[in-house]
């Protein structure tokens, strides 16, 4: 029969978890790699939209050319370019997040282990924010 122990339990309130400095860094370093494909897919899509947008434009100028009664001339076709705003948008933030995420995995101090918290956990995108 095993000895029963006298220890007192340890109560840990939340969540930690804790991580090497290389596994902290190869995680950043794969968070920046992701938002950078992601900003890389958003420059694909702006350049498509933007040729689309041209391509509307000239062959509604041609129209117009074509039937002087119906131009517009004075007045813009073109509306606020939603799409195009929000994929700046997104490209921007996908930038952002890329350059963050190499700075931290730059700056981390060697031989060191990292406690992280739930909520550094949900910043550092290691977990969803569920609640």
């Amino acid at each position: 029969m095993a000895a029963k122990s006298t220890k007192k339990p340890v109560y840990i309130n939340n969540l930690w978890v804790e991580m090497t400095r290389e596994e902290l860094r190869k995680f950043l370093l794969d968070r920046a790699s992701y938002f950078g494909t992601k900003a890389k897919v958003a420059e694909e899509q702006m350049k498509r939209l933007k040729a689309v947008v041209n391509e509307a434009e000239t062959a509604t100028a041609d129209e117009e050319d074509d039937n002087p009664a119906h131009s517009n001339k004075g007045f813009s076709n073109r509306t606020e370019n939603v799409p195009e705003q929000r994929l700046q948008e997104r490209l921007r933030e996908c930038r952002d997040k890329e350059k963050s995420y190499r700075f931290m995995a730059d700056h981390l101090v060697a031989n060191s282990i990292y406690r992280l918290s739930e909520g550094d956990m949900v910043h550092l995108g290691l977990m969803k924010n569920w609640y």
